[in-house]
C-alpha cells in the first residue's frame, strides 16, 4: 500500500491493492513498451547512450521510492518498464 502514495515519472502508479478471496491483487498503470527482459534478448543491442538513459530513470525511481521509505525488494530485466520512447 506504501507503493501507492508514489508519484513519479519513473514509477508505475498503483491504483488499488488487496485481496478478494484469498487472492492478492495490484491494480497498476498500463505502460506501452517492453520489460527490460525482453529487450536484453532481441538480437539488436541497444546503443550505449540509451542503455544509460535506462539505467538512469530506474535509479530515479528507485531513489524516490527510498526517499519515501518503500523498498521494491525484486529488482530485475523482467521488473523494469521501458516505454516505446526509451524511458525506463
Amino acid at each position: 500500500q506504501a507503493a501507492a502514495s508514489l508519484q513519479h515519472p519513473n514509477v508505475v502508479t498503483v491504483f488499488d491493492c488487496g485481496e478478494v478471496e484469498d487472492h492478492l491483487y495490484i491494480a497498476m498503470e498500463y505502460v506501452e513498451g517492453a520489460d527490460l527482459e525482453e529487450i536484453i534478448h532481441r538480437r539488436d543491442p541497444l546503443p550505449l547512450h540509451l542503455k544509460l538513459d535506462i539505467i538512469s530513470d530506474v535509479l530515479k525511481g528507485l531513489a524516490y521510492a527510498h526517499s519515501r521509505g518503500v523498498v521494491h525488494r525484486d529488482i530485475k530485466p523482467a521488473n523494469i518498464l521501458v516505454t516505446e520512447d526509451g524511458r525506463g
